[in-house]
Order: C-alpha cells, then sequence, then structure tokens
C-alpha cells in the first residue's frame, strides 16, 4: 500500500484529521506485518512521532524534509 500525499488544509489543522489519517495506515501496516516509511514535512514530525514513526534524518545534512520511518 502506498499513500503519496497527506496533508491538513490550514483552516482545518488541529481538529484529529490527519491523526485519523495517520493512525488507519498504522493499524493497516500492523494489520499486514509491514513496516512504514513517510517523508515529512518537518512540521508533520510531531505528528508522525506520536504514532511511532522515528526521525531518521541526517543531522549532518539538513533538510525540510524528514524521512520517518516505524515497524
Amino acid at each position: 500500500m502506498d499513500l503519496d500525499m497527506l496533508g491538513t488544509h490550514p483552516d482545518y489543522r488541529h481538529r484529529g484529521a490527519g491523526s485519523m489519517l495517520v493512525r488507519w495506515g498504522c493499524d493497516i501496516a500492523d494489520l499486514e506485518g509491514v513496516g512504514a516509511y513517510i517523508d515529512a514535512s518537518k512540521a508533520g514530525v510531531p505528528l508522525y512521532a506520536k504514532y511511532g514513526f522515528v526521525d531518521r534524518s541526517d543531522p549532518a545534512k539538513p533538510s525540510e524534509i524528514a524521512p520517518m520511518a516505524r515497524g
């Protein structure tokens, strides 16, 4: 399963929609017994971390994108 892009319109942030979608994807990955990987914006890192994703960024190469993985 691939999820190409997930975003929340600024007017609707902090209402739980992003969490609901990330939880849904994590539940499916857990049922299938597979890990999950995401290229997150720096603003999205806290949301994904809440669901067990770990930031795999190289501190020596600052970037606006954080590669994150779980499982």
